[in-house]
């Protein structure tokens, strides 16, 4: 039997680039890939934000309540979905918004339409980017950022027609209550104002089909219980949809305030005793 040689290799490229691939593999093994799997029975979600050891609980200002919940995903409920880096773009775009323009198959927004789940069990992340204006340009130049720890909330529309829970890029109909020592929910947001139209985009949610925002976890020196709230005006009278109730960190002292105010405010009599 005759062996094949093989072919001379020039010793010294050889062992430059076998270095440079074994250099390589080591310097992957030590990076933290920009990535989070998360996974529960049925199904996975793979969050291109990754959960860094830093993240934070987002700190709650009683002077901005505003709701936050960005949208990351629309589309076929699936055993694993990917959410992307960034929300889902808040402008409007004819090839794939038109088909809405002259929609007329509208749903009613009940709870059987339509429901709201926070999952708990899959831990997210928010990237915040802190930035600045150049003075001669007027470019947004970036300074930094930070890490947010947050819970995937699930819209899910089981009607055989359209839903829109919101506009831009977030869910604009829903606000987060917590529920105080007394036992009352009590809201500790306030639903999000736009102030520019100019092109934006409608989320529109179509049947059968899902919506997934992330919600922003509290800093708190106390768990509590919480629920979303999606409120809208119909026929003159306000309907809400409830999500299921989970638990989670915020702060006592910024609770009592908040429910003594709410108190208050529907209590006109009693104001003057707070």
């Amino acid at each position: 039997m005759t062996l094949q040689r093989r072919p001379h290799l020039n010793t010294l490229p050889f062992l430059v680039v076998l270095l440079s691939q074994v250099i390589l593999a080591l310097v992957s093994c030590h990076t933290k890939p920009e990535v989070n799997i998360q996974s529960r029975q049925g199904l996975t979600l793979i969050d291109s934000t990754a959960l860094e050891e830093d993240a934070e609980l987002m700190p709650f200002d009683s002077t901005d309540r505003m709701a936050f919940y960005p949208v990351y995903y629309l589309g076929e409920a699936a055993d694993t979905i990917a959410l992307g880096h960034h929300p889902v773009s808040m402008f409007y775009n004819e090839k794939r918004d038109g088909k809405y323009d002259a929609a007329r198959n509208w749903a009613a927004y009940t709870d059987r339409n339509m429901s709201i789940r926070v999952d708990t069990s899959l831990l997210l992340a928010y990237k915040r980017y802190f930035a600045h204006l150049e003075d001669k340009t007027g470019n947004e130049i970036v300074d930094s950022a930070k890490y947010y720890k947050a819970f995937p909330v699930f819209i899910i529309n089981h009607s055989d027609s359209l839903l829109m829970p919101g506009s831009h890029n977030l869910v604009s109909k829903m606000i987060r209550e917590a529920m105080d020592e007394d036992g009352r929910w009590v809201e500790v947001e306030e639903k999000v104002s736009f102030f520019c139209g100019t092109a934006k985009r409608d989320l529109v949610v179509d049947p059968k089909t899902i919506l997934i925002a992330k919600l922003l976890r509290y800093r708190g020196d106390t768990t509590v219980k919480f629920r979303l709230k999606f409120e809208f005006l119909n026929q003159g009278v306000y309907s809400r949809i409830y999500s299921n109730t989970f638990t989670d960190y915020f702060d006592k002292a910024q609770l009592r305030a908040l429910a003594l105010s709410r108190f208050a405010a529907h209590n006109p009599k009693l104001k003057s005793n707070f």
